[in-house]
């Protein structure tokens, strides 16, 4: 029997999808090997059926103790989220399991038996955990989901279109994108803006706003396929530096990046560290002229990214050594 995989994430509006899209990511990595099964106490509509559509279990949960309860020995749990803090995961390895933490801000002591930070330039020194501790830190072990394991094909500057990549995730709270879109879409180096949004008021509401604007393509909550896709045709992609990020760098795009949250700095600041790269600091000051400048000098340029993150990816064969048993 397979051993199981046991998910514990969350999504809403607030949250935003982050927690729940690296499981799924990890998930996809692992289906083949594993028994997998996820534990919500709060998830959207199309991450659930998603789920369903790919016949990964679900289950809906009223409480920790609930899902303490569903842990079996022989089991491994994977912990995304940070009110997950020390004493529950020491709960959880009092029954014998296996744990996995995905982390990105090291702000607690940790008893996991795998952190995984794919955060680039991060340091297992930044962490306080056991001595049976191990780590998976960097873009080597970034949590893509399957349709960006495929090496992008080489863009060819006939084909994109001088085409600009927007879009901050499942949540966008403090509604960024219509400020930068506002900004940018006067620039006259963009022939295209593709939008994607995770909010349907928010994008029922800047469909309206840009209903006259044909350059302009605006999607919602669209497949990893289709996000994959949308990515290929771009050249450029603004993003905040989160999971969002390492895919548009999978994919070659010149990425202009900033930090929403704190918890995005240890991405931001590894990922700027490249030369594709672009940072801007705090989208809540981000300077326009500046995002205005770089568009027109990547495509003056005319900048190439090769990153080959696909070739270079350790992450399955880390955890079938660690946790696979027949």
């Amino acid at each position: 029997m397979k051993t199981e995989i046991l998910f514990r994430a969350d999504a809403n509006t607030i949250i935003g999808h982050g927690h729940l899209v690296r499981c799924l990511a990890l998930a996809e990595l692992l289906v083949n090997e594993f028994q997998i099964s996820f534990f919500c106490h709060e998830i959207t509509e199309s991450i659930l059926n998603y789920l369903q559509k790919v016949k990964i279990k679900c289950n809906l949960i009223s409480g920790e103790d609930e899902f303490l309860g569903y842990i079996k020995q022989n089991n491994v749990v994977v912990l995304d989220g940070y009110n997950f803090n020390s004493d529950y995961q020491k709960r959880i390895k009092d029954t014998g399991a296996k744990l996995i933490c995905i982390d990105d801000i090291h702000d607690k002591i940790f008893y996991a038996d795998l952190i995984i930070n794919h955060a680039p330039n991060i340091s297992a020194n930044e962490y306080k955990a056991q001595y049976y501790t191990k780590y998976a830190l960097g873009l080597e072990y970034a949590l893509l989901r399957n349709e960006f394991f495929i090496k992008p094909k080489k863009k060819e500057s006939s084909n994109t279109k001088n085409t600009l990549f927007l879009c901050f995730g499942g949540s966008d709270y403090e509604n960024y994108t219509e400020t930068i879109l506002n900004n940018i879409a006067p620039n006259p180096c963009l022939e295209k803006i593709i939008v994607v949004y995770g909010d349907k008021i928010k994008y029922e509401h800047l469909k309206n706003q840009f209903v006259n604007k044909k350059q302009l393509e605006l999607f919602y909550d669209v497949s990893a396929t289709k996000m994959c896709n949308l990515m290929d045709k771009s050249d450029i992609a603004i993003v905040p530096s989160s999971s969002i990020a390492i895919e548009a760098f999978s994919r070659n795009l010149f990425i202009i990046t900033g930090f929403t949250v704190d918890n995005q700095k240890s991405i931001y600041n590894g990922l700027t560290q490249y030369s594709g790269v672009f940072g801007i600091g705090n989208f809540a000051k981000v300077n326009m002229n500046s995002v205005n400048q770089q568009i027109n000098c990547f495509f003056q340029n005319n900048v190439k990214v090769d990153n080959k993150i696909q070739e270079n990816h350790k992450l399955f064969q880390l955890i079938i050594d660690n946790f696979y048993t027949q």
